[in-house]
């Protein structure tokens, strides 16, 4: 018979930042400790509130799969004899395991026939393995930041009050961080301290919904939107509805209500952004706005309880808003009293990095990396330098601002206020907001090339020096974003068809740097540990437009300075793949590549060698000549105008002049001069295709995963 089984952990209130993850885990942790122990279910869930992280498994079998164990032992053919009498590789076989020679059973594999032990282990009841399993199961919950705060010495996010463990109706024993497990769960705090029963597990989610707690997230979230859109109603506007807020709201409350709140109309003079990021990143509220998403001097809060005493609550959220929207009117006033350039000497005392020095420093670098980048870009005179120049002196003023010292999410965004009521050109106001972004790994990028050249310079500036520094990504931990940085700098390459090297864009942020920091380090290896993290991010970049993996490899092996035509070379191999006559032409290659290789290592050289016309004897060796002088004359055009399918498709259509000359010609025949020219010829042939790709890291079809 199967029952339902829940662990829920009861916890002081977690930060909601961490709960999202935590409840991934406890799904990943369970899923895997199950299959180990041979426990079978119908299907796990996990839910998060503030206060607790809860396991609930479906129709879990009561009892583990059984476990037959195969051992094999011996061949027939040497534990007997030609008379069938059993020898002592047999006897010490069975003896070993207990058994008589006659117990043992016979197994046919590839190899034979062997004598093997079939020992069947019945599976253990399910309450008993789950009493080991669940003090496993939180044992291996991780979190940003985690707490001891008992004898124990267990980490968590927060300590835990109260251990839920049940199979059906049976309390799954155990005692974790001095906590017992038991069948009790708690109501809604701080509404109640009240503790409930749960007589059994599937009974878990009615009973605390009765006591104002609604375990599932997705619910919740739910339930939010439609207070939303209710108490909106009243103000004949519409919520303003941002996702991350309401992802952290979820988290926050365990029994959602809402509650209007308004503000006096003159805050409305601040800035948009200004206005919406109080609201919602200091007081966790929802802004509202009109049919026309102008700004009503409304607000909407969701609160943790029911829905009683809400003017109260009301009040105390105004309060709250009211203090926040008097220090940023406050900070706004203050700030625009000097010009956005009179506090671009107030960098020169906020340090960047300690050997690095301050952001004024990196200001200067900037400007000089941005200057040398606009040298690079071909068209460059349609890009306006004094306008590069002027967003690069501005780019970082906004940090002085006591505005982006409260919300540092605004900066670059107020740059761009002051400058504009400065009276600075838009180019420039909006390059100093945008040469932040992207913001995130599929933000836009900046929509001007002025802004995009800034943008670029003082990415790869950060990236470059953060490597110097040793401040380098390594698995799941980016504390600098540098990732997102390294993305930003490809996409902008590419969206703005830039073709300047970026081997040698690195290589200038390089120069720039302090002197003392060239010469304490490896420029080498700094340098090529850069190209394989570029390469990385160009390699996700591109799996995102559905290049599949040997394909990236293929066209990344033959170098990637060019990042706009790394992109059209991978697209153009991608899709040519689809001509049915592309993958036989895959397989010549790799048979000349190998051809080649072998030669090689025979200590063939043919090294600055040419082909000999007078040499061609074979017709079939004649026509790939003809073949390949054909493409190479038609072929440069298309290379130089980075027409990559076009000239793949010329590509292609070596493929019958190359079955022939594979059937037809020894290439390593005797004579040692056609043999070197046949070399040459097969050679030249892969370097063509170099342009492109190395077609030899191509998977066959069909066996790409």
């Amino acid at each position: 018979m199967v029952k339902d089984a829940i662990l829920e952990i009861g916890s002081e209130e977690i930060p909601a930042g961490y709960l999202e993850q935590a409840r991934e885990d406890l799904y990943g942790v369970a899923e895997k400790i199950f299959a180990e122990k041979r426990l079978k279910y119908k299907k796990i869930h996990t839910y998060a509130t503030p206060r607790r992280l809860v396991l609930y498994c479906e129709q879990m079998a009561e009892k583990q799969t059984d476990l037959i164990r195969e051992i094999i032992g011996p061949p027939v053919n040497v534990a007997f004899d030609v008379t069938g009498q059993p020898m002592l590789a047999a006897t010490g076989f069975a003896q070993s395991y207990g058994l008589r020679v006659e117990e043992l059973a016979r197994k046919k594999t590839n190899k034979g026939e062997y004598l093997c032990v079939r020992i069947h282990e019945e599976g253990e009841e399910t309450a008993k393995i789950l009493s080991e399993f669940f003090p496993q199961v939180i044992a291996g919950l991780s979190f940003p930041k985690a707490m001891v705060w008992e004898e124990t010495k267990v980490r968590f996010a927060r300590p835990i009050r109260n251990l839920l463990a049940l199979y059906g109706s049976t309390v799954i024993k155990f005692t974790f961080a001095g906590i017992r497990s038991g069948k009790n769960s708690n109501a809604l705090f701080p509404l109640s301290r009240k503790k409930i029963t749960i007589p059994q597990a599937n009974r878990y989610f009615t009973l605390l919904r009765n006591l104002y707690v609604l375990i599932d997230q997705k619910e919740r979230q739910e339930v939010i939107r439609k207070l939303l859109q209710q108490i909106v109603k009243k103000t004949g506007g519409e919520v303003y509805l941002d996702d991350a807020l309401l992802n952290e709201v979820t988290y926050l409350v365990e029994y959602p209500s809402a509650v209007l709140g308004k503000f006096p109309a003159k805050f409305l003079n601040l800035p948009r952004e200004v206005l919406i990021t109080c609201l919602i990143r200091k007081g966790k509220f929802f802004p509202v706005v009109d049919k026309n998403g102008e700004l009503l001097p409304h607000f909407i809060g969701i609160r943790n309880g029911i829905s009683e005493h809400q003017d109260i609550v009301q009040e105390g959220y105004e309060r709250v808003i009211m203090a926040r929207l008097n220090d940023a009117e406050f900070f706004f006033n203050q700030d625009r009293k000097t010009s956005l350039e009179s506090k671009v000497s107030g960098l020169k005392k906020i340090i960047f990095q300690e050997p690095l020095g301050t952001i004024y420093d990196k200001v200067v670098r900037v400007d000089k990396l941005a200057e040398y980048v606009y040298s690079q870009i071909p068209e460059s005179e349609k890009i306006s330098l004094s306008e590069v120049k002027r967003v690069v002196l501005l780019a970082k003023a906004d940090m002085v601002t006591d505005m982006v010292k409260e919300y540092p999410e605004l900066e670059g965004v107020m740059g761009r206020i002051y400058a504009l009521a400065n009276g600075e050109k838009e180019i420039v106001a909006y390059g100093i907001e945008q040469h932040h972004w992207p913001l995130s790994s599929d933000g836009k990028i900046p929509e001007t090339a002025e802004s995009a050249l800034v943008s670029l310079a003082d990415k790869l500036d950060t990236i470059v020096s953060d490597f110097v520094l040793g401040l380098i990504p390594t698995g799941s931990t980016d504390p600098y974003g540098l990732r997102r940085q390294a993305g930003g700098i490809l996409r902008i390459l590419k969206e703005n068809n830039w073709s300047t090297s970026l081997d040698d864009l690195i290589e200038r942020a390089w120069t720039f740097l302090p002197i003392e920091m060239q010469k304490n380090c490896d420029k080498s290896t700094i340098l090529n540990n850069l190209l394989s993290f570029f390469r990385s991010r160009l390699e996700t970049l591109l799996s995102e437009k559905n290049i599949t993996y040997d394909e990236i490899n293929a066209v990344l092996v033959v170098g990637f300075a060019d990042i706009p035509a790394t992109f059209s070379r991978a697209e153009a191999l991608d899709k040519i793949r689809q001509v049915p006559d592309c993958e036989p032409l895959v397989i010549a290659y790799k048979r000349a590549a190998n051809i080649l290789k072998q030669a090689e290592k025979l200590g063939h050289s043919i090294k600055g060698l040419k082909v000999n016309e007078k040499l061609l004897e074979e017709t079939a060796e004649k026509e790939l000549w003809q073949k390949f002088v054909q493409i190479c004359e038609e072929g440069k055009l298309l290379l130089e105008n980075k027409k990559y399918y076009e000239f793949l498709q010329l590509m292609v259509s070596l493929r019958p002049v190359i079955d022939s000359f594979f059937e037809q010609v020894l290439v390593m025949c005797e004579n040692e001069e056609l043999q070197l020219n046949r070399l040459v010829l097969l050679n030249e042939i892969v370097k063509l295709f170099l342009n492109i790709a190395d077609f030899s890291c191509l998977v066959e079809k069909g066996s790409v995963g």
